[in-house]
This record gives C-alpha cells, structure tokens and sequence, in this order.
C-alpha cells in the first residue's frame, strides 16, 4: 500500500502563498452554469439479458444499485474526452478518480513532481464512514476562476480548470451552434486532501456519485433539499 506522505497533510482552505501547482492531492469539483443539467443523465439499466430499454432514474430508485450508472450524451462525451487528452497530456499528474455527472465534475487529481510517492486509490473504504466523508467532501474552498485567469501559476490547478473550461466550452457551442454560450459557472470547488482515510472516501465518494444521484445536492430534485 502507498503511503501518504507529509506533504498531504495540508489544510483544506486556501492558503496565502500555497503553490498549487506543488506536490498535492486535489479534490476539484466544477459546475455547469445554472446546475442545467447539459452531459446526459443517470439512467438504470432495467435487465442486462432482455431487450429492455434503459430508463432515467428517479429518486425512488436504490440508490446503490450497481445497475445505475451515468448516460453521457454528445456534450458529456466531450468532457470525457477532454479528460482523457489531459491524462495524456499532464505527465506528472496523476488523475485518481472522476467523473462527469450531469451538471457536474468531480476528479480526484496528484500533482506529482517524481515518480516515487504515487498513491494508489482503494475503493476498499468504509462505505458507512458517512461523517468523515462528508466532511472531507464538503470542507472545500470555492475560487472564481475566471478572476484568477491573470494570475494562474503554470501546471497549477486554477491554470488547467481555466484551460480545460475554455477547450470544453468552444467545441460544445461548436457543436451546437452557440458561439459565445457560457458553460460552467465561473467559480470552481478545491479540496486539499489532508490524508489518506480522506483520500479513500473522496474517491469512493466520486465512484459512487451516479448511484448516489438522488440524494446530489446539485441535482435539481434531490431528495435532500
């Protein structure tokens, strides 16, 4: 099992004069503008071994269905896509854990500056540690990254969200004729993992986001708000 270095144990506001573009574990969430939900939907696949037509899941669906599972349409796709060029693309970062939701990205991303301290993800965690993992998820710090735009570190994070929002939004309003529609909102949510208990549940966290769809706190009926 890696081990999870001191160099994690940061805290998880934004500090004046921390280096994001240094050795780090990153929690990043991004969000379409207005929470529409633009990528597709969380469908449940009714019966593998029949004809049966897939169907969009409501919220009085189980939500740990294995069944369940996210429906990327064509601008989802592009999201997807765009991840997998920045995975190829950002050789010292370590892309753990993502995904694209409906109106939302999760990744679970490591800065890494050698090739010796990479962490592995483990979806072994607690899956019941409900408390530590809320707080590791909701105890984020919210930039505008549009307002950091003149001021973005290269290789950083605020650098690859601006980077990764504009490639995403020009071949979107591309496709659909759009030209100069605004995507995502403009802030971003950052998380610095502080450990690796931490990092177990953000990643079972990001995993288990389409079976816990109906209880997200940004689709527009959650059943917890």
């Amino acid at each position: 099992m890696a081990k999870f270095k001191g160099k994690y144990r940061s805290e998880s506001h934004r500090l004046k004069g921390w280096d994001y573009s240094s050795e780090a574990v990153y929690f990043i969430t991004f969000c379409v503008q207005d929470f529409e939900c633009l990528f597709g939907s969380v469908i449940n696949i009714v019966d593998k071994h029949s004809h049966a037509k897939n169907i969009e899941i409501n919220n009085n669906e189980i939500h740990n269905n294995e069944s369940v599972r996210m429906d990327l349409n064509q601008f989802g796709q592009i999201v997807e896509e765009e991840i997998q060029k920045s995975i190829e693309i950002r050789k010292n970062w370590i892309f753990h854990e993502w995904v694209v939701m409906p109106n939302h990205v999760h990744m679970l991303i490591e800065i890494e500056l050698n090739d010796n301290n990479s962490v592995q993800t483990h979806r072994s965690a607690s899956q019941d540690d409900k408390k530590n993992q809320d707080n590791a998820i909701h105890g984020n710090t919210i930039h505008n990254s549009e307002s950091l735009q003149l001021h973005r570190q290269p290789n950083s994070i605020s650098s690859f969200i601006g980077i990764f929002k504009t490639v995403v939004t020009k071949k979107i309003n591309e496709l659909r004729n759009a030209k100069g529609e605004r995507i995502w909102q403009r802030n971003y949510h950052d998380h610095i993992v502080r450990n690796y208990q931490s990092f177990q549940n953000i990643a079972n966290y990001i995993d288990q986001n389409p079976q816990r769809w109906y209880e997200d706190r940004f689709n527009p009926n959650s059943t917890k708000k």
